[in-house]
């Protein structure tokens, strides 16, 4: 029978389905650095099973059926230990790590079915140095660059997609545990030339899957582009009306402070007047300069709902330095922050509660956002994966804007924290600044 333990009776799988896996996990974030100490420990115990696997049947002496059982149960042991390996270890839910080790998964048996194709095909007998050890992991190697750079370096889950296509991805799964099954029962002693073609086959219908696979759990980065140049084009829009509205309003209230103005030639200053031209200028404290146009507009909006709503907003925000993010991805990320906190604050009755600060540094070479609100007692957050959980009935179309933050750090390669304590809900983001 010709498997991957024909060619490493060392029992690598481990290693090369982490490898595989490592290949489509260039967004996981690990909790701890000292966590990828676990990723030897998985190749090592994996390896020890597999000895004693095969020790069990070498001295039973166990038929072809039970030996394919079992491989397939090591196999089905080792995905699904590398899959709560990488859920416990890194930042990510459920779903992404079973389609890390998914993808992973089905690169391996790629790249399996690409070396069997070639050692059975009829230039087999001009491909002998394949049999080494040495060359196999080479070959390995190649496949698996070569996928990386086509697939794995822009390959990005998308969790609302996944998580809507659930059905889909464990289709996927089975298929491909399927496909595997197939390979080692009905490739068994047959002639070089069926398993040529039986390899080949085996290797385009892994293909497949790993595209389908891909398709169903990344981002559409052509729909993608496309929105996003929708959503500057919106913005710029918004820029433009939202500026025009603040010179109108501008303009009115300097009107309203010369005719104030104007009337204490006569009659000297009031308490009532002064206050009347306090309110009226205070509408230029709602235009921001940060540094940053896009910031600006987004401020300057919260600012004056915030005005309108009774909610005192304090901000201290530099954004000079926010160069390196696309204007979609601050207005996504700073306008669900705000949003969020303006939600929250507006359900507090105390009015001397309705507070919400928000800063924005430079560190070194690390981006700073901080955020804090006061929220209402009965809306205290509870928290599950870092994340605040909704408080709207329909949490299927709710909750979505906490998520949306959490990806636009991860694809910055940056931290968020979260934490609500005392009545204060609390925000941090640390984004590195790139050189």
């Amino acid at each position: 029978m010709i498997m991957l333990a024909d060619w490493f009776g060392y029992g690598l799988f481990p290693l090369l389905l982490m490898c595989g896996a490592a290949v489509f996990s260039k967004q996981l974030m690990w909790r701890k650095t000292i966590w990828l100490l676990t990723l030897p420990a998985y190749v090592i115990v994996g390896d020890a099973l597999y000895q004693l696997l095969m020790a069990v049947l070498s001295h039973f002496n166990a038929g072809h059926i039970i030996e394919v059982l079992s491989l397939t149960g090591y196999y089905a042991v080792c995905a699904a230990s590398l899959i709560a390996l990488l859920r416990e270890c890194t930042k990510s839910a459920w779903l992404e790590s079973l389609v890390v080790v998914a993808a992973g998964y089905t690169l391996q048996h790629i790249a399996v079915g690409l070396l069997a194709s070639l050692t059975h095909s009829p230039l087999g007998s001009h491909l002998t140095f394949l049999d080494s050890q040495a060359a196999s992991l080479a070959f390995f190697a190649g496949v698996y660059l070569v996928v990386y750079l086509i697939l794995g370096r822009s390959f990005v889950i998308e969790y609302a997609k996944v998580r809507s296509r659930v059905t889909w991805v464990l289709i996927s799964v089975v298929a491909l545990a399927f496909v595997i099954v197939f390979n080692m029962v009905m490739l068994d002693g047959q002639s070089e030339q069926v398993m040529f073609v039986g390899f080949s086959y085996d290797s385009i219908a892994s293909i497949l899957l790993l595209v389908i696979l891909v398709l169903i759990s990344s981002s559409d980065h052509l729909y993608g582009d496309l929105e996003v140049m929708r959503q500057q084009a919106r913005l710029a829009e918004h820029h433009h009306e939202l500026a025009k509205e603040n010179i109108e309003l501008i303009n009115i209230r300097c009107h309203d402070i010369r005719k104030s103005i104007a009337s204490l030639s006569g009659s000297g200053l009031t308490a009532d007047m002064a206050k009347k031209i306090e309110n009226n200028i205070r509408i230029y404290d709602s235009m921001f300069r940060t540094g940053n146009e896009c910031l600006d507009v987004l401020l300057t909006e919260k600012g004056l709902y915030c005005t309108g709503k009774g909610i005192t907003f304090t901000c201290i925000a530099d954004g000079s330095r926010l160069g390196f993010m696309d204007d979609a991805d601050v207005y996504a990320l700073f306008g669900n922050m705000l949003d969020n906190a303006i939600e929250s604050v507006d359900a507090v009755l105390q009015p001397e509660r309705k507070i919400i600060n928000f800063t924005l540094t430079a560190k070194g070479g690390l981006l700073v956002a901080e955020e804090e609100n006061s929220y209402a007692p009965e809306r205290q957050p509870v928290f599950r994966d870092g994340l605040p959980r909704t408080t709207k009935d329909d949490a299927s179309e709710h909750g979505f804007g906490t998520r949306s933050m959490a990806w636009q750090v991860r694809k910055y390669q940056g931290e968020m924290t979260m934490k609500a304590e005392d009545g204060i809900f609390s925000v941090s983001v640390v984004l590195p600044i790139p050189a």
